[in-house]
């Protein structure tokens, strides 16, 4: 009996923290997403300094985010998000608004399928 009900708390340990980890998850690929279309809008509207401005919080959030889902979810794509945010931050600079806007597009397209291959769904437990 003991043991069962040891059992029984480590898996509701595991399922609460697979839970925690994919609404975390969840959370901060929403938040970039919302970010990316503010500023694909403030591209498309040639606000350069907001674009960038914007560009350089979502590159700090980021950064402060990176490490722990590196870690705890490994994707060679979270990696590249990085990259992708300084491409943009990048182009951005240099007044190359279309290749800024192509990026956001393709980082964008990024975070859906990292979200669609990291996110707990019946597809991926069968």
């Amino acid at each position: 009996m003991k043991r069962d009900m040891i059992a029984i708390i480590l898996l509701a340990l595991i399922l609460g923290v697979g839970i925690y980890e994919d609404i975390y998850f969840n959370k901060i690929i929403n938040e970039l997403d919302n970010n990316l279309i503010v500023i694909e809008q403030q591209i498309f509207d040639n606000k350069k300094e907001e674009s960038i401005e914007a560009c350089s919080n979502l590159s700090k959030y980021w950064d402060e985010k990176n490490l722990f889902l590196e870690i705890v979810f490994y994707n060679p794509n979270i990696k590249n998000v990085s990259l992708d945010l300084h491409e943009i931050l990048g182009a951005l600079v240099i007044d190359d608004l279309k290749s800024a806007q192509a990026r956001v597009y393709v980082l964008r397209k990024r975070l859906e399928a990292l979200k669609e291959t990291m996110s707990f769904s019946l597809i991926s437990v069968i």
